[in-house]
């Protein structure tokens, strides 16, 4: 059939009509889907606008509750002066610690020399 120029033309006949179909069936709607769509999108992003002024006003209060948190994070600074304190106190068991692990080291010393000795 392909030396067929008739087929030929058919094909190409029906494929172009297809075509032009489609982009009449398909033009249109989306042309009426984008104005209408758009304009429905536009009035709903209004709306989201006016929540948005809701949350805005909303959003005051959390301010209101951030000054207050800011007040008990001045409290908390001052909590956290304590722990300081304790941080000094560990630091002198920590000292305490390391005198021990001075002593652990120096029996981990003695135990490789026993070791040593019996050629372990």
């Amino acid at each position: 059939m392909p030396g067929n120029k008739n087929f030929h033309t058919i094909i190409e006949t029906i494929t172009s009509d297809v075509g032009e179909i489609t982009s009449e069936v398909g033009g249109i709607p989306s042309t009426v889907g984008v104005i209408v769509y758009g304009a429905k999108s536009s009035v709903y992003g209004a709306e989201p606008t006016v929540y948005g002024a809701k949350s805005t006003a909303y959003g005051a209060k959390p301010s209101v509750f951030g000054a207050e948190l800011t007040v008990y994070g001045a409290k908390s600074l001052a909590f956290g002066a304590k722990p300081t304190v304790y941080g000094a106190e560990s630091f002198v068991y920590g000292a305490k610690t390391t005198a021990y692990g001075a002593r652990l080291s120096g029996f981990g010393a003695k135990t490789l020399a026993f070791r040593a000795e019996l050629g372990v």
